[in-house]
């Protein structure tokens, strides 16, 4: 029961609460665990461990060669081991609970409570009319993709193990579909089918997968062209404002060509612009910073002050595309290292046929590497601070190797 209690813990304080305080008495709690037993870390478990501490070491030794202040060295650390301690606390956790399939229970049970939560808050908005999606969600929420997680958990419990009434089942599916849906975030509706497919084991090469992919891509460049095809403006309320965000959503990412005397245009494109500024910084650099990254407390000067979180700020630690934050502090190494990971994680997909479960296992590795490969454009990939697939990492990590063990013993 202690073990369950934990992992609900881990779970609410890395997506909901997202105190960091609370989370580093969870790991501070594990760790007085983890003193009473000898857990034996698998190679999946030790492969992430060393490619992540590979990153951060890369940029703590960039350090040396910078004159970064101590306060945003000591930041920069947390951020970049956090990943690693959570893995690590999820791995061990879910290896001291009996039931092994507890962890898809909570994040089904901890979804469905986020769900309600969003939904009181949020259904009072829309029904309410006239207010911009900007409004709706800085008022409900911005995205969970626990809820996902959670929507895609239940859709693909065959045996319905977490709900003995069907009915029960199809009503929480509504209660996470509308909360999805009324997040209004583009990366959530692209994660619920990217998800999906992954899970289903679509994005393996093969000629099917192949038709699979180019029919989903037709699709999305059809949606696009006929959006932008619209009279669309970011002050348009309702859908419109949210057809406005999905219109300017590759721009958002790649714009080179920005106007920062256009407030709207720099907003629009500000995720283009950060990274921009960070990669103009180490190219003036030099050589080492491009190879071996800016190091800790490393700071990205935009040239003007900007309202970020309620402060006027010029120079940020963090930037959202999670690619160029990973070259800007660990430089082209790091970046390396992080594409690495991904591919490993990715190839989990080719697994040999064992059991359901080791399969199941299998794909969600593989589906996390996918995800990661997508949000790192957006939201800082693997180093997002509010990321439930680091506590799934963690625990789909040792359930592979637990499932692939249960089956040599049959």
């Amino acid at each position: 029961m202690v073990y369950k209690i934990l992992l609900i813990a881990l779970i609410t304080f890395v997506t909901t609460i997202k105190s960091d305080v609370l989370l580093v008495l969870i790991l501070f709690l594990t760790l007085l665990l983890l003193l009473f037993y000898n857990p034996k870390i698998k190679a999946q478990l030790l492969e992430v461990i060393l490619i992540l501490l590979a990153i951060f070491f890369t940029a703590f030794i960039s350090t040396f060669f910078e004159d970064n202040i101590l306060y945003n060295i000591i930041r920069d650390s947390w951020y970049l081991l956090k990943p690693v301690l959570i893995i690590f606390a999820a791995y061990f956790i879910i290896s001291k609970i009996q039931d092994k399939l507890f962890l898809f229970k909570a994040i089904i049970y901890v979804g469905i409570f986020t769900a309600i939560i969003h939904l009181i808050n949020v259904l009072p908005i829309v029904i309410e009319g006239g207010r911009r999606i900007s409004e709706i969600r800085g008022s409900s929420g911005r995205g969970n993709i626990l809820e996902v997680f959670s929507l895609t958990f239940l859709f693909f419990n065959r045996e319905n193990r977490f709900f003995k009434s069907k009915y029960l089942k199809y009503a929480v599916y509504a209660l996470l579909i509308l909360s999805v849906l009324l997040y209004f975030s583009r990366t959530m509706l692209l994660l619920v089918f990217v998800i999906s497919f992954s899970m289903k084991g679509y994005l393996k090469i093969t000629n099917r997968s192949l038709r699979y992919i180019a029919v989903s891509l037709i699709s999305i460049i059809s949606i696009f062209a006929y959006i932008n095809t619209l009279d669309l403006s970011a002050d348009s309320p309702g859908i419109n404002g949210f057809l406005y965000k999905v219109k300017i959503a590759p721009s958002e990412i790649f714009e080179t060509e920005i106007d920062i005397n256009d407030p709207r245009d720099l907003w629009d494109h500000f995720r283009a612009y950060e990274a921009i500024k960070a990669i103009e910084l180490s190219k003036k650099e030099g050589i080492r910073a491009v190879i071996f990254g800016n190091g800790l407390g490393s700071l990205v000067d935009l040239d003007l002050k900007v309202k970020l979180s309620g402060e006027e700020l010029q120079y940020i630690p963090i930037i959202h595309n999670g690619y160029v934050f990973i070259f800007f502090k660990a430089g082209l190494v790091g970046l390396f290292l992080y594409l690495l990971l991904l591919l490993k994680l990715y190839l989990n997909i080719y697994h040999s046929n064992l059991n359901d479960k080791y399969i199941f296992t299998r794909r969600l590795l593989s589906t996390i590497g996918i995800y990661y490969l997508l949000t790192s454009f957006v939201i800082t990939g693997i180093y997002n601070p509010s990321d439930i697939c680091l506590i799934l990492l963690g625990g789909a990590l040792f359930l592979e190797s637990y499932f692939k063990k249960l089956e040599k013993v049959k």
